[in-house]
């Protein structure tokens, strides 16, 4: 039976997550319904996972250029310059 096989967690549960790993450099969007998040005009779709999450925008050495993190992972960049 299911209910048999249950436990707590021996984890703790936070009462306050720690800061986002975010610079101060960082553009942070919150990723709305659907995945959708903009940044300087700009609209793009992330992985519906993320919504309700915080991702940065971080600029990379290219003008124009941003690395799209998700708390330590690069999910991929996003160049400005190129048309929609």
């Amino acid at each position: 039976m299911p209910a048999s096989r249950y436990h707590l967690s021996p984890r703790p549960y936070p009462a306050q997550l720690p800061p986002l790993p975010y610079g101060p450099d960082d553009q942070v969007r919150k990723v709305q319904a659907g995945g959708w998040v903009s940044i300087q005009g700009r609209h793009l779709r992330l992985p519906k996972a993320l919504r309700g999450q915080a991702v940065a925008f971080r600029p990379t050495a290219t003008d124009g250029s941003w690395t799209i993190r998700f708390l330590t992972d690069d999910l991929g960049t996003l160049d400005l310059r190129e048309p929609d």
